[in-house]
């Protein structure tokens, strides 16, 4: 291997740990409409999986919250119980989850 944190995974033939060349970008899949709902897609770069719903609009469930000239956006995230290396279930109360979706949201 080259010396350096920048080459730390490079070998001497040039080449990552998982084959690919140090300039070459891991292959992109993408797909609209993988989910029955009103928009959704799906992107996988490597072993990086990502599914992404949209519903809507729908009536206001509290009608303190409803208003006739602004919309509610709802933003929820899940992750999968083995995803970011956390092998744990994730429950309705998960922080990250709900810091994650307030990020998506802004």
């Amino acid at each position: 291997m080259k010396g350096g944190p920048a080459n730390e995974f490079i070998s001497p033939e040039g080449l990552r740990v998982d084959g690919r060349r140090a300039g070459e970008v891991r292959r992109i899949r993408c797909r609209m409409g993988a989910l029955r709902a009103d928009g959704s897609a799906y992107l996988e770069q490597g072993s990086t999986k990502v599914l992404v719903r949209v519903s809507g609009p729908r009536e206001v469930a509290r009608r303190a919250k409803a208003s006739h000239d602004a919309a509610l956006l709802t933003c929820e995230f899940t992750a999968l119980p083995f995803a970011g290396g956390q092998h744990r279930p994730q429950g309705r109360g998960d922080r990250n989850a709900a810091e994650i979706a307030l990020c998506v949201r802004q």
